[in-house]
C-alpha cells in the first residue's frame, strides 16, 4: 500500500479524493478511469458527490485489486494548481533537466516523481486563466482534473504546498 507519510497534510481533510484504474484502449494506450471511493463505480471529475475522503480512497485501494493509485480532484472550490513537467527526468539516474530543476526551485512546493519516472509533478496554490494549459512538455491545470499521487516525493523540496502565483504566471509566459 502507498504511504502518505511525506504527503501534504492539508489535502488529507478535503473530500476531493478518487481511486482509479487503468483501462487499455483499442489503440493500445492506457486511460485512467476514476472510481468513487464510496461507491466503487465510475466517478465524475465534475461531481463532488462522487468524491470522498483520502481515508476512504486509501481503504478501497487496499482491498480492490483493480485499482492502481488514489488521486486528488482539482476544482474551482480549492486554491490548487497541478503542474506536470513531462520527459524531464532520467529514470535511471534520477537527473532532472536543468531548465525544469530551475522551475522546481522557484516553485519550491510539494513535488513528486510521476508514475513512469520520466517526469515530475508539483502542486501549488495558484489559479490559471483557463481550464487546462498544455505547452510543449508542461501541463498546468487547476480544475476538472485528477492529480494522481505516486508518493515518490522529491526530498530536497518541501512537504508543504506553497503559494506561487507569480511563478506560475512566469511559467505560463515562458511556455508560450
Amino acid at each position: 500500500m502507498k504511504t502518505f507519510r511525506d504527503f501534504p497534510i492539508e489535502l488529507a481533510w478535503r473530500l476531493q479524493w478518487l481511486d482509479y484504474f487503468l483501462l487499455r484502449t483499442k489503440e493500445g494506450k492506457f486511460a485512467r478511469l476514476p472510481i468513487g471511493p464510496a461507491s466503487g463505480h465510475f466517478a465524475s471529475l465534475n461531481d463532488p458527490a462522487d468524491w470522498g475522503s483520502q481515508e476512504l480512497a486509501l481503504q478501497r485501494l487496499s482491498y480492490d485489486a483493480r485499482l492502481r493509485w488514489v488521486g486528488f480532484v482539482l476544482s474551482e472550490a480549492d486554491p490548487y494548481t497541478g503542474i506536470e513537467f513531462h520527459h524531464c527526468r532520467d529514470p535511471r539516474s534520477g537527473q532532472i533537466s536543468p531548465q525544469v530543476f530551475e522551475w522546481l526551485t522557484q516553485l519550491n512546493s510539494y513535488t513528486e516523481i510521476c508514475g513512469r519516472g520520466t517526469g515530475v509533478q508539483v502542486i501549488v496554490r495558484a489559479r490559471l486563466p483557463a481550464i487546462v494549459r498544455r505547452r510543449k512538455d508542461i501541463e498546468l491545470y487547476d480544475r476538472r482534473r485528477m492529480m494522481v499521487f505516486t508518493c515518490r516525493r522529491i526530498k530536497f523540496l518541501p512537504r508543504t504546498i506553497e503559494a506561487c502565483q507569480a511563478t506560475v504566471d512566469a511559467l505560463l509566459q515562458a511556455a508560450g
